[in-house]
């Protein structure tokens, strides 16, 4: 099995164990953690990744912000993006999907549909 590496970037240190606990039942996952957008920006730089999975809503720099900057930057342009959040509004699936976000999941987070998600998005079996 592949080594993947993901950033998980959430204001919330729950969520953040959650979807790191999620993701690391994927045989060869490794996680990197942000407390918002902007340290996930810096690490960003400094770091590569497989797969970013962000919340929406943070304080400094919020999730769709986050996509763009991901978008915009041409070493991360490739880079999928997950989407966990709490707002199930369909403009913001909207925003996002416009942004460029892989996929768009709605808290609570179901750990075996992030994982399944993750592992299409990467095209793991």
């Amino acid at each position: 099995m592949p080594s993947i590496r993901a950033l998980v970037v959430d204001d919330s240190p729950a969520m953040r164990a959650e979807v790191v606990a999620a993701l690391r039942a994927i045989d060869g996952c490794s996680c990197v953690e942000a407390g918002d957008g902007a340290e996930g920006l810096r690490i960003l730089g400094t770091e590569a990744f497989d797969i970013v999975v962000t919340d929406l809503n943070m304080p400094l720099l919020g999730g769709l912000a986050l996509v763009q900057f991901i978008r915009n930057r041409p070493a991360t342009r490739e880079l999928p993006v997950v989407v966990v959040t709490s707002e199930s509004a369909e403009e913001d699936r909207r925003r996002l999907a416009a942004a460029g976000a892989n996929a768009y999941i709605i808290k609570p987070v179901d750990a075996g549909t992030l994982r399944a998600r993750v592992r299409e998005i990467l095209g793991l079996s």
